[in-house]
């Protein structure tokens, strides 16, 4: 028995299903957030009875037992069933996927510090006097007919 199917009533929340297209989806949820942003009264109210709920039904007793239920079950099953043996060639795969993906992961999260420096670095000379002055340069020259450059 799964405590989330008993958690949810109507009077402490709301559940939006997934829809068949993101827009779909967004307008449920849009439907059911709008009005909460909106209304503080209504928010108080939902989480006072979600409060409530929680107290009433959910004690830390009963949340033991179900836990021990659920953990005898497993271990029941265990015995009952044993888990297939591992193909250690996919085993294998599995691994250097995972570690391609933590290269991967690095590899990005370095991409991403070298650009935030970069466009730091960016907005730091474009703001420096001598950016402005070669700006300013580059205007005078074009004024004047002097160049056809474009700004860089």
């Amino acid at each position: 028995m799964f405590i989330y199917k008993h958690s949810l009533t109507p009077e402490t929340g709301f559940l939006v299903a997934k829809g068949k297209a993101d827009a779909a989806e967004v307008q449920a949820y849009l439907q059911v957030l709008l009005p909460l942003i909106q209304n503080q009264s209504i928010r108080q109210q939902i989480g006072d009875r979600a409060r409530q709920r929680v107290m009433e039904s959910f004690s830390l007793t009963d949340m033991a037992d179900q836990m021990e239920t659920i953990f005898a079950e497993a271990i029941a099953l265990c015995q009952t069933q044993p888990k297939p043996p591992v193909d250690l060639a996919i085993a294998e795969e599995m691994l250097l996927m995972a570690i391609e993906y933590m290269q991967q992961e690095q590899t990005i999260g370095t991409l991403w510090c070298d650009r935030n420096e970069i466009a730091r670095q960016n907005q730091a000379m474009k703001t420096s006097k001598l950016w402005q002055l070669r700006r300013q340069w580059f205007r005078l020259k074009r004024w004047l007919r002097l160049t056809q450059e474009a700004e860089i």
